[in-house]
């Protein structure tokens, strides 16, 4: 699949990846995109620039990774199901506050310029691990990263939550 938008100055158009296949997305989705849905995917990639409102991921196994800038107006959302999650662009924005459900390994950023922005708080379930690189931050929200026995490897940065957990 390649770059995917919506109608430029329009009503926000929505996008649906449901296949069980994996999904490989090697252009930029944007340009007023309302709700990103990956659903019952085998995996999904993004290798460029993601700009939505919204993104929710359920029933999808595998991995799900945004290689490339992720921006969300709105929120992301994810399911109590075991995939994983990777965000590894260079500088991602997500508004709202995020809880990642998943059971699968979370992964915030892979190189020490990366940075990671959660507006409204972070809270990271119970995955089955957490890595994080980079700058991960919260504006003034709380983050809490697993419970205790959650695998955190950390090799970045925590930048303004009101209230860190980690392992709580």
């Amino acid at each position: 699949l390649a770059a995917v938008t919506g109608t430029a100055s329009g009503t926000s158009s929505n996008l649906t990846i449901n296949t069980t296949g994996a999904v490989t997305v090697t252009g930029a989705v944007g340009t007023d995109i309302g709700l990103l849905t990956i659903t019952n995917s085998g995996g999904t990639t993004f290798q460029s620039t993601v700009d939505a409102a919204t993104t929710n991921i359920t029933n999808t196994t595998g991995t799900v990774k945004f290689e490339g800038n992720l921006n969300l107006t709105t929120s992301l959302i994810t399911a109590n199901q075991g995939y994983n999650v990777s965000i590894t662009g260079t500088s991602n924005n997500i508004a709202g506050a995020t809880t990642f459900a998943n059971t699968g390994a979370v992964t915030l950023g892979n190189g020490t310029n990366d940075s990671t922005t959660f507006a409204g708080g972070l809270v990271i379930t119970a995955p089955a691990s957490i890595a994080i690189q980079g700058t991960v931050a919260t504006t003034n929200a709380t983050m809490t990263l697993g419970d205790a026995n959650t695998g955190i490897t950390n090799n970045g940065t925590f930048s303004n939550p009101a209230i860190l957990n980690a392992g709580a």
